[in-house]
């Protein structure tokens, strides 16, 4: 979550479009947080999240000028950083071909209300890489099956098959 509610995004976005270092160091440390969150969910530990979100940095201030004002730049960076983490698991790991499911398949998570968010996160953290993607797409960042297909390069039906298997696991996790 953004810090300081107070900060013109607009002018920031301007300032860092120029080139303005000072600027930039306020944008990094204004939206630290909602960047790392994202890529904690994605990558699943603290450390390579630390480095996604320097390179997301790296990457937004390359292409700030793109942004045109007309939606919540915080949205668009929420995009930028979902796009380079999913750009970076593409890199990491070679796609494996999987089945289709039926989306009538899927497997429920009852959470008991003592469990802590950093209890949910670490398990979540311990899903294998593409049903940790698909997971957070789809539950936490509000993507269709659809959408996550084309994002990622798979087909709508093995999204539900990966989203399947990581509810099938954390139910698992969860019963122990």
């Amino acid at each position: 979550m953004p810090q300081n509610q107070n900060l013109n995004i607009e002018a920031l976005v301007k300032d860092c479009a120029s080139n303005n270092r000072e600027a930039q160091e306020k944008m990094y440390k204004h939206f630290y947080r909602l960047v790392f969150s994202i890529c904690y969910r994605y990558v699943g530990n603290r450390e390579d999240a630390e480095d996604k979100v320097n390179d997301i940095f790296i990457k937004l201030f390359g292409k700030i000028k793109q942004f045109e004002h007309t939606g919540s730049f915080e949205g668009w960076l929420k995009r930028l950083t979902v796009n380079a983490c999913l750009d970076a698991l593409r890199k990491e790991k070679t796609q494996r071909q999987m089945g289709e499911i039926n989306e009538n398949n899927d497997v429920f998570i009852f959470v008991q209300p003592e469990t802590s968010m950093k209890e949910i996160y670490n398990w979540i953290g311990k899903l294998p890489d593409r049903e940790r993607l698909v997971l957070n797409m789809y539950c936490v960042e509000g993507y269709s099956h659809k959408e996550i297909a084309e994002m990622s390069g798979i087909s709508a039906g093995n999204s539900r098959l990966l989203l399947h298997n990581a509810r099938s696991i954390l139910k698992t996790v969860m019963e122990r």
